[in-house]
Order: C-alpha cells, then structure tokens, then sequence
C-alpha cells in the first residue's frame, strides 16, 4: 500500500531551515508593506516587485475563541486565532493546546508545521501555532 502524499495547503507559505518551518509572505520593493499569505503585487501602491519575506516562527497571542461547533476539517473543541507576527503582519491559524494548558492574550506562540486533516489520499499540511514552551527559541 501506498503512503499518503503530503500535499501544502497553499503553495510558497513556510519555508524549511533545517528542522524548523517559517512562515513567509511578501514585501513590497516599492512602498515596503509586507503580507501574508504572499503576494504577486502589493494592494497597498500598486507595485509588482515583491520579494520573499521571512515572517518568522514565533509571535504574540493577539486575540483567540474557541469553537464547540464542528467544521468540514476540525473536530470540537478546536481553538483558532490571530498571532502577531511584528509590526505588520497578524496571521489567522489553528491553535493547538495540550490538557490543562491555558490560552492568555499576549502570550507567545510558536508555529509548527503539522498535518491539518486528510483528503483521499493526501494529507493537508498547513502551519499550526501552540504556546512557546520556556526555552523555545
């Protein structure tokens, strides 16, 4: 039997360095605004010289809910939020949490990459923040 093919949920959004994942968008060579998830031109002036954008793999619980009402794609209780990622950027994820963790606004959180649900014979692949243990980097 065959295993299953990992597939990206969206096409140029982490980037690997060794065994971790960074989330990556676009910054505008012109007008210097920075998204996520990238983009081929920049919504802000116009400009169509983006370049690759190393966002970051960490970032600051900026607001969170959790959701007792099932999805095509998660089982509840699932908890999903904004994290901020610098000045510019606030990405919109699923939050993983162990039993007994406690998610509090403000704190910091840590991307990883992970298996977001199955499709057939793929697997959905996507990027995932949990609370950033002491020590992290």
């Amino acid at each position: 039997m065959m295993g299953m093919q990992k597939v990206l949920i969206r096409e140029g959004i982490l980037i690997e360095k060794g065994d971790e994942v960074i989330l990556a968008g676009s910054c505008c060579q012109k007008c210097g605004h920075m998204f996520f998830p990238p983009r081929s031109f920049c919504v802000d002036c116009f400009g169509s010289e983006m370049e690759v954008h190393e966002i970051g793999k960490r970032g600051v619980l900026y607001s969170f809910t959790t959701s007792y009402m099932p999805s095509a794609h998660f089982t509840p209780p699932y908890a999903a939020g904004w994290i901020e990622m610098g000045e510019q950027i606030r990405v919109f994820a699923p939050i993983s949490i162990e039993e007994g963790q406690n998610l509090k606004i403000g704190m910091t959180m840590q991307l990883i990459a992970d298996v977001l649900w199955e499709d057939g014979e793929k697997q959905i692949v996507g990027y995932i923040f949990k609370p950033a243990l002491e020590g992290e980097v």
